[in-house]
């Protein structure tokens, strides 16, 4: 089942998107798979975070 995450803030601010994953990287590596510019996003450079679904929910 698809998770859809909607940015609340920065340069990508009301962007919904839509992962069917069961783990998934954000941050500004550009590799990850929600991916910020710390150029325009300055607050989360040399930050990641992996996000996992769990039997009981996200983590």
């Amino acid at each position: 089942m698809p998770v859809e995450l909607t940015i609340l803030s920065g340069a990508r601010e009301g962007e919904a998107i839509q992962l069917d994953l069961d783990a998934f990287r954000v941050g500004d590596d550009p590799a990850a798979e929600v991916a910020f510019d710390p150029r325009h996003d300055p607050a989360g450079r040399g930050r990641l975070a992996l996000v996992l679904r769990e039997e009981a929910g996200w983590r």
